[in-house]
């Protein structure tokens, strides 16, 4: 637990100190999502993003492939409290990556536009 607790408090100060890209969703005008990590290999991108809006924060990360324009989401966990689940269920996603489950994109989806950062 106290390893998540240094993790969060890591994350919020990194939000704090650090110039994180703000990516913007015209399908989701309300939300603002902040890019905290997006690593390219080959046809694969890896993005996770902070989501704040009226009604909370969540934190997601995507696979996508950029070439076939598909992608999964890796992790999606709702809450601030819950960021130590977030960090848990991330440290497993990145030990298997695979292509599996993967769905075409729908072109205006939230998605779509976080495709689109990930993989430009």
């Amino acid at each position: 637990m106290k390893k998540y607790i240094v993790s969060f408090i890591s994350i919020l100060s990194l939000m704090v100190l650090a110039d994180f890209d703000i990516l913007y969703v015209p399908t989701d005008i309300k939300a603002k999502y902040t890019v905290i990590q997006n690593k390219r290999v080959g046809d694969l991108a890896i993005l996770q993003t902070i989501r704040k809006s009226p009604y909370g924060v969540s934190f997601s990360t995507r696979l996508f492939n950029c070439s076939k324009a598909t992608f999964k989401y890796l992790v999606d966990v709702e809450g601030e409290k819950n960021i130590n689940i977030f960090l848990e269920r991330n440290n497993k996603a990145m030990e298997s990556l695979n292509e599996y489950n993967m769905t075409t994109l729908v072109r205006e989806s939230i998605s779509y536009y976080v495709y689109k950062y990930a993989c430009k």
